[in-house]
């Protein structure tokens, strides 16, 4: 996949070896690792200590750029992996 933030209309690749949380909510516990590389192409890995729930819990993407918090959520993981697997790119706002 690829992951992007919106700052101002101008849609930018988000650096690679940036830091990205993604969070479950409402708990805001990290469940995943974001790995960006070059050109805003990114792998999600799931933490193996946490339990998935594909259709029940908000699933959230973060990204901070120069003090300005940018985020991008989703209804659950199951609505995330249908966004990815049609070639969706997440644009954070």
């Amino acid at each position: 996949g690829k992951i992007q933030y919106n700052d101002g209309g101008n849609l930018i690749d988000i650096p690679a070896g940036s830091f990205v949380p993604f969070e479950v909510l409402p708990t805001y516990n990290r469940i995943g690792a974001v790995d960006v590389n070059e050109s805003g192409n990114f792998e999600l890995q799931l933490r193996s200590e946490y339990r998935y729930n594909w259709t029940v819990d908000d699933v959230k993407f973060q990204f901070n750029s120069g003090g300005k918090v940018y985020e991008k959520s989703f209804g659950d993981l199951a609505e995330l992996y249908e966004h990815l697997k049609n070639g969706g790119t997440i644009v954070l706002e």
